[in-house]
């Protein structure tokens, strides 16, 4: 339940050992998706409440198959 919005994680996405993720309440959308696809240490991203549709949820989850991908 943060202010942190879609170009927020570009930023985050430049720490190389992060590996867990939680942007439940924010205002991240589906725009995010690639950006977090490609954080490669990435194990798990918790999205629920976000604005990361159902659709950009499956989207990710093809995108990064080890990635553990919690939404609604």
């Amino acid at each position: 339940s943060t202010a942190i919005e879609d170009e927020d994680l570009a930023s985050i996405s430049q720490l190389p050992n992060l590996r867990y993720l939680n942007l439940v309440g924010t205002k991240v959308t589906d725009k995010s998706i690639s950006t977090l696809s490609s954080m490669k240490a990435l194990q798990e991203v918790y999205l629920w409440d976000s604005k990361v549709t159902p659709a950009g949820a499956k989207r990710l989850r093809q995108a990064a198959p080890s990635l553990k991908v919690i939404h609604r």
